[in-house]
C-alpha cells in the first residue's frame, strides 16, 4: 500500500500497537456482550431470506399455474408482474439491511470512540456531521443536490492540523426518481497558507471554460491537466497555493485510494477533498462472524491510517508552505 511508504514506519507501527492495545484491553470485553444479539439479528435476517424466496416461488408457481403469458401480456400486466418481484427484494434487502446497520451503529457508540484514541486523544467518532453542509455547498464542488446522509464522522489533530472526516451520500431528485451527486469519503484538513479567495481542483471536463463561477486556471504539468482542471477566482493565489511540487503529491493521492474520482477545495484557510468511492468506509458488525474477528477491526484500522496519510502525501504540517 502506498501509504505505508508516504507515512513513517514508526508512525505506523506506533498506530497498529496502540490500536491493538485499545482493542484487547477496552474493546474486546465490551464486544463479547453483543455476540448473542449478532446471532439473533443473523437469525432474523436469514429467516427473512427464506421468507423472500418462498414468496418469489410461490408467485412465480401462481403465475404458472394461471397460465401467465409473458410474450403477450400487456404493458400493464408486466409492469405488476416485475413490480411484486421487485417489492419483494425490496423489502428484503431493506429489512437486512436495517438489522446489520443497526447493530454495526450499536457496536460503534460503544468502543469506537476508545479505539481511535489509539491515533490521539484529540480524536472522536460521532454521527454528527463534522463536514458542514454549508461548507459542502461553499466549496463549489458539486451540483445542486436536495438531501445528505451522514454516516461516520471523525474529528483530531494529526501532526498538529485540524482534521474532519465525514462519510457521506448526496442525492438530488431527478423527475420521479433520485439520483446520486456524490458518495464517499469528505476529509477537510486545517491549511497551513493563508488565502483569501478559492481555488477548485476537479476532474477533466471535456469543455472547459469556467467552473461555478470560477475561472479556469493553466497549470505548468501536462500529466496532471489530462486528468484535472483547475478554476480558481484568483489567478495568482492559485499558482502560490498548487505549486509543482503539491501537484506531485497530489497525484498520489489517486494511489493511496485507488480511485481517479478525487477532487479538492481551497477555501477559508482550509483543503476540502472530496474522494468518491462506493465503499462502506469504516463497516463492522458484521452478521456473518463474531463481534470478536480481528479481521474487520484491522481493516478499518488501515482505512483510518490511509485518510490520515493524506496530510503526510500533501505535507500539511511543514509549516513553510506546499
Amino acid at each position: 500500500m502506498l501509504y505505508n511508504k508516504i507515512m513513517s514506519r514508526d508512525l505506523r507501527v506506533e498506530f497498529r500497537q496502540n490500536f491493538a492495545k485499545h482493542f484487547h484491553s477496552q474493546t474486546l470485553p465490551q464486544l463479547r456482550e453483543f455476540e448473542n444479539e449478532r446471532k439473533t439479528r443473523l437469525f432474523w435476517a436469514v429467516l427473512t431470506l427464506v421468507v423472500a424466496v418462498l414468496l418469489t416461488v410461490l408467485f412465480s408457481w401462481y403465475l404458472y399455474y394461471t397460465n401467465f403469458d409473458w410474450y403477450n401480456a400487456g404493458k400493464n400486466s408486466l409492469k405488476g408482474v416485475l413490480g411484486t418481484y421487485s417489492i419483494i427484494w425490496a423489502f428484503t434487502g431493506i429489512i437486512c439491511f436495517s438489522l446489520k446497520k443497526k447493530f454495526e451503529n450499536k457496536l460503534k457508540t460503544k468502543c469506537l470512540n476508545s479505539l481511535v484514541k489509539a491515533f490521539g486523544n484529540d480524536f472522536y467518532w460521532g454521527t454528527n456531521a463534522n463536514v458542514q453542509r454549508d461548507t459542502i455547498e461553499q466549496s463549489r464542488l458539486f451540483g445542486y443536490f436536495s438531501s445528505i446522509s451522514y454516516d461516520d464522522n471523525f474529528t483530531g489533530i494529526y501532526k498538529d492540523v485540524r482534521v474532519d472526516i465525514s462519510e457521506v451520500n448526496m442525492r438530488r431528485k431527478q423527475g420521479k426518481s433520485t439520483v446520486t451527486v456524490f458518495k464517499g469519503l469528505l476529509v477537510s484538513f486545517d491549511m497551513n497558507k493563508r488565502f483569501t479567495g478559492q481555488t477548485v481542483i476537479v476532474k477533466k471536463k471535456l469543455f472547459g471554460g469556467s467552473h461555478q463561477g470560477l475561472e479556469k486556471a493553466t497549470m505548468e504539468d501536462p500529466e496532471f491537466e489530462k486528468v484535472y482542471d483547475v478554476y480558481s477566482d484568483d489567478q495568482v493565489e492559485s499558482r502560490y497555493i498548487i505549486t509543482p511540487t503539491f501537484i506531485e503529491r497530489y497525484k498520489n493521492i489517486r494511489h493511496v485510494f485507488k480511485t481517479d474520482n478525487v477532487k479538492c477545495s481551497f477555501h477559508n484557510n482550509k483543503i476540502l477533498l472530496a474522494i468518491h468511492s462506493s465503499k462502506d468506509f469504516f463497516s463492522i458488525g458484521s452478521l456473518l462472524k463474531p463481534v470478536t474477528d480481528t479481521k474487520q477491526f484491522q481493516i478499518l484500522l488501515e482505512e483510518f491510517i490511509a485518510v490520515l496519510s493524506l496530510a503526510d502525501v500533501l505535507k500539511l504540517d511543514q509549516k513553510l508552505g506546499l
